[in-house]
């Protein structure tokens, strides 16, 4: 059973959770990032370029680790990989998307601000079967599984997000899925690596 007030309540882990299989080199990739001085987080996702489907293929808690130290291991796992993209934090993170920045992992602020907005981008993608997660992925999906709004006296879903500051990896979700599923194409901002733009289908 599924918990009263559950925010992502259409997402399918019978059908979108799935095994792991070797990603294809050529499949854009795109991370989604988190800040903090104490659990700071990042997700990556692949894209099928013949789909537009997204698949969730790694996520990484660097907890007690600097920006240098973070970047440091972040181009470690990454290497030889395509990411067209890297978006993370508030509004008010400038410092910290400056710090990966200067330590040569640029993060982008995400086009779509607040946190609603960015939920509901999300909460399309997995309700429309577009976003698929390795079945590895077991921090995710407990976070998935229990990301909810708080009950009140009547057991009603209210606008509040129970213990939000815990769920780290669906703020890294929020923040890029929300970034990406605009209407319009991606700009081409020049900073993406020479990668041509792309759209979500």
């Amino acid at each position: 059973d599924k918990p009263a007030g559950l925010i992502y309540d259409e997402f399918d882990e019978e059908n979108q959770v799935i095994a792991r299989f070797p990603i294809p080199p050529n499949w854009q990739r795109y991370v989604g990032h988190d800040f903090g001085g104490v659990n700071p987080a990042a997700l990556f996702y692949a894209q099928d370029p013949v789909s537009g489907y997204l698949y969730l293929y790694r996520g990484l808690k660097t907890k007690g680790k600097d920006a240098i130290e973070q970047v440091k291991e972040l181009k470690e796992l990454s290497q030889n990989e395509r990411i067209l993209r890297r978006v993370g934090g508030s509004h008010t993170e400038d410092g910290w998307r400056q710090a990966y920045s200067n330590a040569g992992w640029k993060i982008f602020e995400p086009r779509v601000r607040g946190v609603e907005p960015q939920i509901d981008k999300v909460y399309g993608l997995k309700k429309q079967g577009k976003l698929f997660v390795f079945d590895d992925m077991y921090d995710y999906l407990d976070e998935n599984s229990t990301f909810s709004r708080a009950l009140d006296d009547r057991y009603e879903s209210t606008d509040k997000i129970e213990d939000e500051a815990r769920f780290h990896y669906m703020a890294c979700e929020r923040y890029v899925i929300s970034d990406l599923l605009l209407l319009n194409p991606i700009e081409d901002t020049g900073d993406n690596d020479g990668y041509p733009e792309q759209q979500f289908y």
